[in-house]
């Protein structure tokens, strides 16, 4: 996998906001359809204004994001072409299986290292918390492949992962949504402002219908509800996930796991930061760090532990990404 700087992450925002019981967490996360429509149809009348403007979000002419001829959201020109995708329909931190994050370190051992999960009250929280935002459609994540011919093997395959959001006036419905037929718009935050291309991407090989990807690290740049942002440094991410087809195309990803190590100064400054905001916690901010417990994870080799280590399990359904949402701050 090749390493990615970003401003805004998938699995940070669903572990930030599984920890802190942020005041609209979902609704920031996956672009806040409040924001984008208030945008659209209260600005939405003149020439390219509202978030129809530019070559983006309609053809130039856009009324808002409502109705101009590339209704003002979705595919004007200048926006990516998007590949086969398929949506995140079920997402849970497990304390069965993981990964070897450490192993190519000189301090690292040959063990699985998934520490997080085995909190039980904290694996608990968390998983309620991404169980229900799923469920109500709150928590839309995607991951998109480039088409390909042959699903079984092949090398140097790029999956890229989205956040995003239905477009206006579609009201979530699971059956629809995450049984194959659902229609998403990407959140503009997980893409490059100029290039519009992925900020998260994997780079691995399928091997027998198996995709696999693994990198050292990379950086990305989380809202915590404060003036400042905080980095957080993903440590040793792995992705993999069974394919499953439908008449030789992507039909869905099975048997997925993510897994990755936190480093636990980023976590207390977030932490920090949101009780700073007035950011309502589960539990005191002194209480949660105490469930994380100590970090098991010595990622600069000086002899103390500095991060944490997690998995996730997630399949996917079919998907398609249909346009882009300009994400717009209030």
């Amino acid at each position: 996998m090749k390493p990615v700087s970003g401003r805004v992450g998938l699995v940070s925002l669903v572990f930030l906001c599984a920890l802190v019981s942020l005041t609209g967490c979902g609704d920031d996360a996956t672009g806040a359809g409040s924001e984008g429509e208030g945008e659209g149809e209260g600005e939405g009348e003149g020439e390219g204004e509202g978030e129809g403007e530019g070559e983006g979000e309609g053809e130039g002419e856009g009324e808002g994001e409502g109705e101009g001829e590339g209704e003002g959201e979705g595919e004007g020109e200048g926006e990516p072409t998007f590949g086969p995708a398929v949506v995140v329909d079920s997402y849970q931190f497990v304390a069965e299986g993981g990964f070897d994050l450490d192993g190519h370190l000189a301090c690292g051992d040959a063990a699985v290292d998934n520490v997080i999960p085995s909190k039980i009250a904290l694996a608990e929280l968390a998983n309620s918390w991404v169980t229900l935002q799923l469920q109500q459609g709150n928590l839309l994540l995607f991951a998109e492949f480039d088409p390909r011919a042959d699903w079984w093997n092949a090398r140097d395959v790029e999956t890229r992962l989205y956040f995003g959001r239905l477009p206006v006036g579609v009201t979530f419905d699971a059956a629809r949504d995450f049984g194959g037929q659902g229609e998403f718009l990407v959140d503009s935050r997980v893409l490059d402002p100029v290039t519009k291309e992925a900020l998260i991407r994997f780079t691995g090989d399928i091997e027998n219908g198996y995709f696999f990807s693994a990198g050292e690290q990379f950086q990305l740049t989380v809202p915590t509800g404060g003036e400042t942002p905080v980095v957080f440094t993903l440590f040793s991410p792995r992705f993999a996930a069974g394919i499953e087809l439908q008449n030789d195309q992507l039909g869905g990803l099975v048997d997925g796991l993510f897994a990755l190590a936190l480093r636990r100064a980023d976590i207390e400054t977030a932490l920090l930061q949101a009780e700073a905001a007035g950011v309502e916690l589960f539990v005191s901010r002194e209480t949660l760090l105490d469930l994380i417990g100590d970090a098991d994870l010595d990622t600069d080799c000086d002899g103390t532990p500095d991060s944490y280590s997690l998995t996730l399990a997630f399949t996917a359904r079919p998907a398609r990404l249909t346009g882009i949402y300009e994400f717009v701050a209030e």
